[in-house]
């Protein structure tokens, strides 16, 4: 009970830190408010800390909480600022090192971080920004290598939803919010997978 409370608290603060780092680029004229970056992350948060265990609950509810603070900012702007995504994957690394799960980490970056460097590389940024890489990392990092193509997979579906809703054919549309979709969606639904192997025990 102690480290849920533990890691509650720290995703809670995490959702105030990364609404203030995803929207410090933005100021003095930002279009976003606080709250707006604030909320959807501390939803995150909760959902994380009350459904999964907690070592898991700390590494994907703090990728995915940067996620939705920065796919919020990205929907408006267009961009994904290092200011969060940079401080995002450094955590994410320190907890996957000192969970030793490092090993998986790197796996789940090659499978899933390393495709995106290479589309942003051969288009030069045209079809996915370096942002989206970034962010990547902590996804991958986060959710290792069985839940991040998965994160990845969701996210790929919610854009091509959208491109095709907009009408977005003839405009470069943030994969940003797409990610954090795929994120949210793989943290609350992940559980659900293992439930055939609870039922069989």
């Amino acid at each position: 009970m102690t480290a849920h409370l533990v890691v509650g608290a720290w995703l809670a603060l995490w959702a105030a830190a990364c609404a203030q780092l995803a929207g410090r680029p933005l100021a003095p004229h930002s279009p976003l408010r606080f709250a707006e970056l604030f909320v959807p992350a501390l939803a995150v948060g909760i959902v994380a800390a009350a459904i999964r265990e907690p070592r898991i609950a700390f590494a994907e509810g703090t990728a995915a909480i940067m996620l939705a603070a920065a796919g919020s900012v990205d929907a408006k702007t267009g961009f994904l600022f290092d200011s969060v995504t940079l401080p995002c994957a450094a955590i994410c690394s320190a907890a996957a090192i000192a969970s030793d799960s490092a090993p998986a980490a790197l796996l789940a970056v090659i499978a899933v971080s390393a495709p995106l460097a290479g589309l942003a590389l051969l288009s030069r940024g045209a079809w996915i920004g370096w942002g989206d890489v970034k962010a990547s990392f902590s996804l991958a990092v986060a959710f290792g290598p069985l839940e991040s193509p998965v994160a990845l997979l969701l996210a790929s579906l919610s854009g091509l939803i959208s491109s095709h809703f907009t009408g977005g054919c003839g405009r470069r549309i943030g994969f940003g919010p797409h990610l954090a979709i795929g994120a949210a969606m793989t943290l609350a639904f992940a559980p659900l997978c293992h439930l055939p192997e609870i039922f069989a025990r």
